[in-house]
Formats: structure tokens, C-alpha cells, sequence
């Protein structure tokens, strides 16, 4: 089983949280979505060309999400979809502000603020509704993993300080902070 993606990718850290978890072996073939041979590499498994991608046998399978849904064996139930898509949504929100920052265009434009308030409108959902309120140390499934790996990321790549603002989340990324898989799948 092969993972393409970066090292530095929360959709491609999900997934290595879960292949740690299900103590699967895999291969990470590292992906430089910036580099123009990885690019062209990535269009012939993905016509996004997006990473994370996976690779089992015969089977190709792009998007994070379905990638959890194959390595689980299930389709998940539509509360737990919701979920999912909403940490999807704060991750691409945070990406395009890293992008913004990284390649010098600024946060002023309406699409920037326009991400900005749409990232700290699903931290905020996701602070104040029972999603991962109450969780146990022995909660680490899917929709933990992505949470986990979204949160990290935007510390490390200093997208937003959710810290400040979330004390909820605060109190679930250090219950997960010490799991297997979060310090071997660590982006720094």
C-alpha cells in the first residue's frame, strides 16, 4: 500500500494517523505539489491532482474522506459525514490563508477574509457543540484523527491562534496530544 502526499499535509496526516491506528503497513511517497514531475506524477492517479492519494493493489483512491471510508471498510453515518466535511471545510479555509501568506498576496483581499471568517466560524461551531465535548482518551476514531491533524496544522503553519478562542478544542488536542501515531506523523 502506498500514501502519496506531503509530509506537511493535514488531508495526508489523517490518514497516516488511521494506518497507524489499524497498525497497517504503507509507504509514503513524499509529494511536492509545487514540483512539476510530481505534478504530472499525481494527474495519473488523480485528476485533481490533489494530494492525499492511496494506492492498494489495483485499487486508486483520491479525497481523504473516501480514502477513510476505504481503510474502514464503511461509509460512515450522515452526522459523522457532517462532521467530516466541516473539518474539511476549516482545513481548505486554512490552507487557502497559508497559500495567501506563503506566496505574498496578503490577507486583505475579500477572498482571504472571506476564509479567515469562514475558518473561526467552524472552530467556533466546532468549540461550542457537544461534537468531541465529553470525549474519553479512548475516542480516537476518524473524526478525531482529522480534527487532531487540522488543529496541529494550523499551529504549526501559525494559520490562527484557535487556541485563544476554542477551550473546548484546547481540552481535546491535549487528550489526543500523546496517541499512537501523533508523534511519528508530527509535521515538524
Amino acid at each position: 500500500m502506498q500514501l502519496l502526499g506531503s509530509v506537511t499535509s493535514p488531508f495526508v496526516r489523517r490518514i497516516r494517523l488511521l494506518l497507524e491506528h489499524q497498525k497497517r503497513d504503507y509507504e509514503l511517497v513524499p509529494i511536492n505539489v509545487y514540483d512539476v514531475a510530481d505534478q504530472q506524477r499525481l494527474a495519473k492517479l488523480s485528476p485533481a491532482m490533489r494530494v492525499p492519494v492511496l494506492v492498494d493493489g489495483d485499487q486508486v483512491i483520491w479525497d481523504s474522506l473516501l480514502i477513510c471510508e476505504y481503510l474502514e471498510g464503511a461509509a460512515a453515518d450522515l452526522a459523522t459525514k457532517k462532521l467530516l466535511v466541516l473539518i474539511n471545510e476549516a482545513n481548505d479555509a486554512g490552507v487557502t490563508l497559508f497559500q495567501f501568506q506563503k506566496f505574498g498576496m496578503g490577507h486583505d483581499s475579500t477572498y482571504a477574509k472571506h476564509s479567515q471568517r469562514r475558518l473561526q466560524t467552524i472552530l467556533t461551531y466546532l468549540d461550542q457543540h457537544a461534537c468531541f465535548q465529553g470525549q474519553n482518551a479512548a475516542d480516537w476514531q476518524t473524526p478525531q484523527m482529522c480534527l487532531y491533524a487540522m488543529l496541529d496544522w494550523l499551529q504549526f503553519r501559525e494559520v490562527i491562534d484557535w487556541p485563544a478562542q476554542c477551550p473546548q478544542l484546547v481540552s481535546f488536542f491535549a487528550l489526543h496530544g500523546t496517541k499512537p501515531g501523533v508523534a511519528a506523523t508530527n509535521p515538524r
